[in-house]
């Protein structure tokens, strides 16, 4: 989604691979793929050839609109290694937008396959032009999913409004945006291919996350009669924050407009009994029956509760499926507990998330390096207090000492503490 004009003459990259060419130059024609937006505000993709023309491919598809959000996509196909030979060039390549596909055949040259010998980074959001320049996405970005086959308009489109199961085949990675705060990317997929969003240093900034507007329909699983926690993806209309959830229905069950025994949802505290209901939160806690369904609900975003004018057009619907292995609850009603004790927090509770943990280490790491500043005050204290029972003859070693001392260790103590602040302040505003 684009929050500002597309059509803003800036080109705007989705993902990229490329490398420094033969020549020792970046340019076009190097490029294993870019997917990007156009300065004209169209979609575009492309791969270099290698040779003097910049394109093996090159296709272009309908402009994109402010303030939209879009599920875009492409493949490449490639013809099968023939006696075990891979074939370089792709027979074609094909853009998906907004249930169009757009397909170009390759045109010449060979196709910049990636060095075996070493590994090239696929960048969202980047990519380095020919002129020298980064072209930066300049958007928001949401539910990526990277391939390792080239799937089909039919199958793209099924895939749009959902969540992807982690063990779907052929998913080789995906990254849902989910951490709220940090400088990694969390890959869902089972390959774990974690990515790195910046680093930050002194003069760079953290990443800002902020809650998405994607439509994407959640599909959750849970275990019979037990309480599970559900995460709401953001529903903002523009992606911006300033905007409450709203439970729009109520569980139902087996797609039969039944609500009894469909299971009932808790937030702030309290069931949910009269929809529509706001959030405080970006999540519900869902009490499933005793028995195996398929169960859903709706949620939407708006700006005013009490302006129909201000919630977005249409909700995101939760599919619920209640199965699998049965729960055993403790007295909380948690699934997995040990059946006689536990502590009952405020539903929903979820425990730490790794950038909670990672905050709680770092201001201990923080913590030690201020006493050790304490020890070194009372240190330089004592031997200040020092210096006036000492001969004149004296005074002058002692300083340089003093001042030796201070410097290596105010030094050594300053570089040493830096990068603990520059992470915290990286991974979250707390």
């Amino acid at each position: 989604m684009m929050p500002n004009s597309p059509a803003d003459g800036v080109y705007k990259a989705i993902t990229s691979r490329y490398d420094v060419g033969p020549d020792q130059t970046f340019n076009n024609r190097w490029a294993d793929f870019v997917f990007y937006v156009q300065a004209s505000g169209s979609l575009g993709f492309f791969m270099g050839n290698g040779g003097a023309s910049s394109y093996g491919v090159l296709i272009g598809a309908p402009q994109l609109s402010q303030n939209t959000w879009y599920h875009v996509g492409f493949a490449v196909l490639t013809t099968a290694a023939v006696n075990g030979t891979r074939i370089p060039n792709p027979d074609s390549a094909t853009v998906f937008f907004n249930n169009q596909q757009f397909t170009r055949t390759w045109d010449s040259g060979s196709r910049q396959v990636p060095d075996a010998s070493k590994a090239r980074s696929i960048f969202l959001g980047d990519y380095f032009n020919q002129d020298g320049t980064h072209q930066w996405f300049r958007g928001y970005m949401d539910e990526v999913r990277f391939w390792s086959t080239a799937l089909t308009l039919d199958q793209v489109t099924a895939r749009a409004s959902r969540v992807v199961d982690p063990n779907t085949p052929y998913l080789l990675a995906y990254y849902r945006f989910n951490e709220a705060a940090g400088l990694f990317l969390r890959d869902s997929s089972n390959n774990k291919f974690d990515g790195r969003l910046s680093t930050a240093t002194s003069s760079s900034a953290a990443p800002v996350w902020t809650l998405s507007g994607a439509k994407i329909n959640v599909d959750v699983t849970v275990s019979p009669g037990g309480i599970t926690s559900i995460y709401l993806p953001g529903t903002s209309p523009n992606g911006a924050l300033g905007f409450t959830y709203v439970v729009g229905s109520l569980p139902i069950a087996n797609s039969n407009g039944t609500i009894l025994g469909a299971g009932r949802l808790l937030a702030d505290g309290q069931f949910i009994t009269q929809p529509p209901f706001a959030l405080i939160s970006n999540a519900v806690s869902f009490q499933a029956p005793n028995t195996t369904a398929e169960i859903s609900f709706t949620y939407y975003g708006t700006y005013n509760f009490f302006e129909t004018a201000q919630a977005e057009p249409r909700s995101t619907v939760v599919y619920v499926h209640v199965g699998g292995a049965p729960c055993i609850p403790d007295q909380c009603g948690r699934c997995s507990g040990d059946g006689t004790s536990c502590s009952c927090l405020q539903l929903p509770y979820n425990g730490y998330n790794l950038n909670d943990v990672e905050r709680i280490l770092l201001l201990y790491e923080i913590e030690q390096s201020v006493s050790l500043l304490n020890s070194l005050e009372a240190r330089l204290k004592a031997i200040i207090q020092g210096l006036s029972s000492k001969q004149l003859a004296d005074l002058q070693m002692l300083i340089n000492q003093v001042q030796q001392f201070g410097t290596n260790c105010l030094l050594k103590y300053c570089n040493a503490l830096d990068p603990y602040l520059n992470v915290l302040a990286a991974i979250g505003p707390q």
